[in-house]
């Protein structure tokens, strides 16, 4: 529980965060941050480093978080000073790629010091015009490094074969317990850190006291639903971290439960930018998964997108799929077809779209899925003749064979330039 309660306090955190000040590549132009506080920051062109500052009340622990980053991207945050040297080095900490950093470092008393991060294992740079880009794994995709004092130029679509992404962005929330303090809420109260006590109210009560953890776990899950309706209609992300704990403690209730599972990651993953909400939503939903459940596996496929984690996310969809191919809609297909695309492997994608569409042939989704695969591989007269079959199909709804005859007469138009 207080790992839950350590992620929501980010998750809180993170829907409001500062920016960055460029230049902060050295310490004397480091960023002032607040404790508590998340900073946004972005790799720019010109950084060696990203240096951020903050003075420590007092002796303590300084837990240091860095998330929301790009899944192939590894970090490296390193910390100077917080004792009577602001220039002592108290080490660094290396990031997993796709996986949040969280390091704590000593605090000696009321002492200023320096946070700094930058980029790791980057297997390659290069630059085109007024732009420059990073690789972070051997697939791809490049990053832009926007320079802070000129703006980008026109950005190409992909650079040596590979797609270009956006700045790698990433969110950095910087922590302290004073010496002796504790580090989280402890694990029986429902409340996040900054976010004050609440008794059980009468029904859950009623329901402790009876031990019907069923019960229990059904209240708990329909006020967590209720406060998330309301957190979203009043933008109030106290609430909503209320809900997220109201969803674990149902969770806590009825541990077995699929459906309570499956509603907290469903909470989680309102947060899909965040990666460390997404690795909880995933946990839920792998303890809901059963050979029967396929709503869970068709969840965690979602997730496993919203991770980028292509590859996995595309296997969880193909197990679905071939247990019940009518799970088939638009959005599903859409979100299969980019797991093939950006993960370099449409080919892949081709064969299983084929598969799909013997056993139903006229599906329009896996149609234009196929003909975008096609297209993808350079194949574009066969994506051309794919998209206008489609569009020729008098059984096939409208608005699809509009989409198939734009699609076909774009590529048939680059053909030509």
């Amino acid at each position: 529980m207080n790992r839950i309660l350590f992620v929501i306090f980010c998750l809180f955190g993170s829907l409001a965060s500062a920016q960055e000040s460029e230049p902060n590549n050295q310490p004397n132009q480091a960023t002032p941050i607040e404790f508590g506080k998340p900073v946004k920051g972005i790799i720019h062109a010109d950084d060696g480093h990203d240096y951020f500052t903050l003075t420590a009340p007092g002796p303590g622990t300084i837990t240091v978080t860095l998330s929301n980053a790009p899944a192939e991207c590894r970090f490296q945050v390193g910390a100077l000073g917080f004792q009577a040297s602001t220039t002592s080095s108290l080490g660094w900490e290396d990031s997993v790629a796709g996986k949040p950093l969280q390091w704590t470092i000593p605090a000696k008393g009321h002492f200023a010091g320096y946070i700094w991060v930058q980029l790791a294992g980057i297997l390659s740079s290069a630059s085109q015009g007024d732009n420059a880009f990073v690789l972070c794994q051997k697939n791809g995709p490049w990053h832009i490094k926007p320079s802070p004092q000129r703006p980008s130029t026109a950005v190409p679509k992909t650079l040596f074969d590979l797609p270009v992404a956006g700045p790698i962005e990433y969110t950095l929330v910087v922590t302290f317990v004073p010496e002796g303090g504790i580090a989280a809420t402890p694990p029986s109260s429902p409340n996040p850190p900054g976010i004050e006590p609440v008794e059980p109210f009468p029904e859950e009560r009623a329901a402790m006291e009876k031990g019907d953890d069923r019960a229990l776990a059904a209240i708990r899950i329909r006020y967590a639903l209720a406060l998330a309706e309301e957190a979203d209609r009043v933008k109030d992300h106290a609430m909503f971290a209320r809900a997220l704990l109201c969803a674990e403690g149902a969770c806590a209730a009825l541990p077995q439960d699929p459906q309570v599972r499956m509603t907290a990651a469903r909470l989680y993953m309102r947060l899909s930018n965040d990666l460390m909400s997404l690795s909880l939503a995933e946990e839920h939903l792998r303890k809901a998964l059963s050979p029967q459940n396929l709503e869970a596996r068709l969840l965690l496929a979602q997730n496993l997108f919203y991770q980028r984690r292509f590859s996995a996310a595309a296997t969880e969809f193909c197990a679905v799929l071939d247990k019940q191919p009518d799970l088939l809609k638009p959005s599903v297909a859409a979100m299969l077809v980019n797991c093939y695309i950006l993960d370099q492997a449409p080919q892949k994608g081709e064969t299983v779209f084929r598969a799909i569409l013997q056993r139903q042939p006229g599906n329009p989704p896996a149609r234009v899925a196929l003909a975008l695969l096609l297209y993808q591989q350079g194949k574009r007269h066969d994506a051309i003749a794919t998209a206008r079959q489609l569009h020729a199909d008098k059984q096939t709804p409208a608005d699809w064979r509009a989409y198939a005859a734009r699609l076909a007469d774009a590529w048939q138009k680059e053909a030509h330039q």
